[in-house]
């Protein structure tokens, strides 16, 4: 048995990191959305269409670095919701105490 050491999802404990890990969730979410309806507005069904696949696209590939930056290396293939890879982040590089 190898000697891994799994470390659970931090925990944020002050308002402004919980405030800014859900700001931070939320936005991962809603980028493919907005950016459709903002196509949608100004150009049409079929950009709309194409700027939700770009979005969707571009929070994948956000998502992804913020997994590599802020997730332990023994850990990356487990999977995280986009709650946990936002806590993740949060606690790594915000210095939340």
């Amino acid at each position: 048995m190898s000697g891994f050491i799994y470390e659970p999802t931090p925990e944020l404990t002050s308002f402004s990191c919980k405030a800014f890990a859900y700001t931070l969730m939320v936005g991962l979410y809603s980028i493919p959305f907005v950016l459709g309806l903002l196509g949608w507005n100004f150009y049409g069904g079929f950009v709309a269409f194409g700027f939700f696949c770009f979005g969707y696209l571009l929070s994948g590939v956000i998502q992804s670095k913020l997994r590599l930056l802020s997730i332990p290396f023994d850990q990356l293939e487990n999977t995280y919701s986009t709650k946990e890879l936002s806590f993740w982040f949060v606690a790594r590089y915000k210095m939340c105490k």
